[in-house]
């Protein structure tokens, strides 16, 4: 006598009468009907993982870089008001260098006192720009000036740019500008420079212009 029964597996339910068993695999249309919560859930996760790598790709490969970047130097951190303003003052007078129709000038800030929560790495950080040519405008707060950067500027050896040939308002030695921002938000004085890189650096001559264009609006 002939018996019926079924397995139930990952295929199709197969029966057994002892005559011929169907292993005929399910269609994508069966195991959707099946197990849809499953096949919806893996959907959504590819289309996430696709929106993400879409909007992370732009930064990797496509960035849009600022025209210029200065380093602003303070002992006490400048709240984003005052990092605005800088932006905004050093833009009105600096060119799109990129081509790109917009003028971008980023503040790049950096506070190193103690009241820092981390005050040696904001040292550190400020230490090692200027062991690379990517960073060569600088907005420094005399204090911080002082102390970590004036003894390296004795004898020939000059950190930033000679500045003593240009009509306008020097002190540090003849190397940087003395601005007062007029805004509370930043340091009531800041010294500006450009460091001392070959004279092919591009960088180094765009920046020396942007702050001669600047300082003669002062």
């Amino acid at each position: 006598m002939s018996r019926n029964w079924y397995i139930k597996t990952d295929q199709r339910k197969v029966q057994d009468s002892f005559d011929e068993i169907n292993t005929t695999p399910l269609s994508f249309r069966e195991k959707w009907k099946k197990n849809p919560k499953k096949y919806i859930l893996g959907i959504v996760g590819v289309a996430g993982a696709l929106a993400l790598l879409i909007s992370v790709l732009p930064d990797l490969f496509w960035r849009n870089k600022p025209d210029y970047t200065v380093t602003l130097v303070t002992v006490h951190t400048a709240p984003q008001a005052g990092t605005r303003w800088l932006s905004e003052a050093l833009s009105a007078v600096a060119e799109d260098r990129d081509g790109d129709g917009e003028v971008e000038v980023r503040v790049r800030a950096i506070a190193t006192g103690e009241d820092q929560a981390d005050p040696v790495t904001q040292r550190n950080i400020l230490l090692s720009s200027f062991v690379t040519s990517e960073y060569t405008l600088f907005a420094m707060e005399p204090d911080c000036y002082q102390e970590y950067i004036e003894a390296h500027e004795a004898g020939e050896h000059c950190l930033f740019i000679p500045l003593s040939d240009l009509a306008a308002p020097l002190t540090a030695g003849g190397t940087l500008w003395e601005f007062s921002p007029g805004t509370p938000t930043l340091p009531k004085t800041l010294l500006l420079g450009v460091r001392t890189l070959s004279e092919e650096n591009t960088d180094q001559q765009d920046h020396l212009r942007l702050l001669q264009r600047f300082m003669s609006e002062k």
